[in-house]
């Protein structure tokens, strides 16, 4: 999107961009007649040719405004994001007296080109970090990232502007975490997902560290459902049901990593059926942004997703992209820090 500027508006009205600047920012003196219609025509112009204010440049003539926006675009209503990811943010403002503002905008209204959201017509925000969301489009994510406002995403894998948890570092170590256990029969479970999350990064890269870390111990990694209707049989069964198909087609199987919560709970509902005894006989671990042991009071080991390092992580990008020239910098991942142990009921560091 070519972004419409003063020098455009002042040649097209035949009149300096010292005017139009003036003009615009209504420190113009209009005292006789001809003045005021010649800045009328002028505001009339510029709101033809779709000219927007520069946020980043005011703020940088005026100083930061000490305000940063979360923005979630999806289903309005429907949006989801960690509570941890958005306390993250909040943390690291708070820690330099900046504050926050949350704004959710519905990601279908952006198919009409001429969408231009309120906050980049009238807000003053020193940057966005841009929730994930199914919704979120490279169309989208390409209107956000032209504008002249520091924007960086989050939980979205891309080469610039973008922090994202490392998936495939923190399934090695949930996988190596069943490994210390003593399991070696492990296996990877995750359920067909009908939210729209199919492409997410972490779906192929929470796979990819399960067999890199399985490869690493010498051990096979064939014990493995990914959500490929397998055990469906061309009739619409539930996801204990799959689960228990998973488990009697491979009966030896004593630890399993699983994609979500909604995989785990599942899993955990079929070895009851069968009596295993879990998290003894049969071990379950989980990626979750909270602790499966208290979330649903089952005895499932977490490996918690660093949701409140990512959001502190955005805050910060967002302020170097403000300080220096590049509106692009490179995406950085970040690490899995801890890991939740169901039977020792103790929070490990990894």
């Amino acid at each position: 999107m070519t972004r419409t500027t003063i020098d455009q508006i002042a040649k097209q009205a035949g009149v300096s961009a010292g005017t139009v600047s003036r003009i615009l920012n209504g420190k113009n003196k209009e005292n006789r007649p001809a003045i005021a219609a010649r800045s009328a025509r002028i505001r009339q112009l510029a709101a033809e040719l779709g000219y927007r204010p520069n946020a980043a440049a005011r703020s940088m003539s005026r100083g930061r405004f000490g305000v940063m926006t979360f923005v979630t675009c999806g289903e309005m209503g429907f949006d989801w994001f960690s509570r941890r990811l958005l306390w993250g943010v909040h943390r690291q403002l708070e820690d330099q007296g900046e504050s926050l503002v949350v704004s959710e905008l519905d990601a279908d209204k952006f198919s009409d080109p001429e969408f231009v959201p309120r906050l980049f017509q009238e807000s003053a925000t020193d940057g966005i970090v841009l929730n994930h969301d199914p919704k979120l489009d490279d169309q989208v994510v390409g209107f956000f990232m032209s504008q002249p406002v520091p924007g960086v995403l989050v939980n979205r894998k891309s080469d610039t502007n973008s922090i994202y948890p490392d998936e495939i570092g923190g399934a090695r170590a949930a996988t190596n975490h069943l490994l210390q256990q003593g399991r070696k029969h492990i296996g990877y479970f995750r359920l067909t997902c009908d939210d729209g999350n199919e492409s997410h990064y972490s779906v192929s890269d929470r796979y990819q560290g399960y067999l890199d870390a399985m490869r690493d111990a010498g051990l096979p990694s064939n014990r493995c459902v990914l959500g490929d209707q397998r055990f469906r049989q061309g009739q619409d069964i539930n996801g204990v049901d799959q689960a228990e198909a998973y488990l009697n087609l491979y009966p030896d199987v004593n630890g399993v990593v699983c994609y979500e919560l909604a995989d785990a709970v599942a899993l955990y509902a079929a070895a009851m059926r069968k009596n295993l005894s879990i998290p003894d006989e049969f071990r379950i671990i989980v990626f979750a942004d909270s602790l499966a042991y208290t979330t649903v009071n089952l005895p499932i080991d977490t490996i918690l997703i660093p949701f409140d390092a990512v959001g502190m992580a955005a805050v910060e990008m967002v302020r170097a992209i403000g300080d220096e020239s590049s509106m692009h910098p490179p995406s950085k991942s970040i690490a899995y820090q801890q890991l939740f142990d169901a039977k020792t009921r103790h929070v490990e560091s990894i």
